[in-house]
């Protein structure tokens, strides 16, 4: 069983522009294949305890339980979830919607629609992951998104120049057979 977390490493006012807003991370996000197991499209802009907890996946990857900070707002408004980079802030700080319980992610689909990434250093993020040494992540950082599929410990990243336009729906799929495989997707309208 699997955790997916749609979240930012959110450093402060991390373009240097001083406007903290354009800095906000928005996503929406939906899981589609035969079954579905957890959709949400925040449209109620209220928090489903039943499906999201705030936390960070990734704090736990990069940084330990120390890189979550519980300080950065993260918000459902707009009918999409914000986070919001904190002022002042320097190293990792995490924060984001985590999925309340663990799912199990075989022949399974995640996805997320980025409407906008954090800037400068900030990572935004999508990731499925069964502990810090079993994960696949799709991160945008600096204008590069990068893909990483790690098992055992073992990682194993690629690195593409990010656009916004043409890239703002990710998908990372599982497929069982022999072999399995994990698949991940970027398109520009969610197909």
């Amino acid at each position: 069983d699997v955790v997916i977390s749609v979240a930012a490493n959110t450093a402060a006012d991390a373009d240097g522009d001083g406007n903290l807003a354009s800095n906000t991370l928005t996503v929406n996000y939906t899981t589609s294949g035969p079954t579905i197991l957890l959709a949400d499209d925040f449209n109620d802009n209220v928090r489903d305890a039943a499906k999201w907890n705030i936390g960070a996946v990734f704090a736990q990857i990069e940084s330990g339980a120390a890189g979550f900070d519980s300080t950065i707002p993260v918000v459902e408004r707009n009918q999409r979830v914000e986070v919001q980079p904190r002022a002042s802030i320097t190293g990792d700080h995490y924060a984001g919607y985590v999925t309340a319980a663990a799912l199990d992610f075989t022949d399974a689909t995640a996805g997320v629609r980025v409407q906008q990434t954090a800037s400068g250093d900030a990572d935004t993020y999508l990731a499925v992951a069964k502990d810090p040494q079993n994960f696949l992540l799709m991160v945008v950082e600096g204008g590069g998104l990068y893909l990483d599929q790690t098992v055992g410990g073992i990682r194993q990243i690629s690195g593409y120049a990010y656009n916004a336009a043409q890239q703002q729906y990710w998908r990372i799929r599982h497929t069982s057979g022999s072999p399995a495989r994990v698949v991940f997707e970027t398109s520009a309208d969610g197909n």
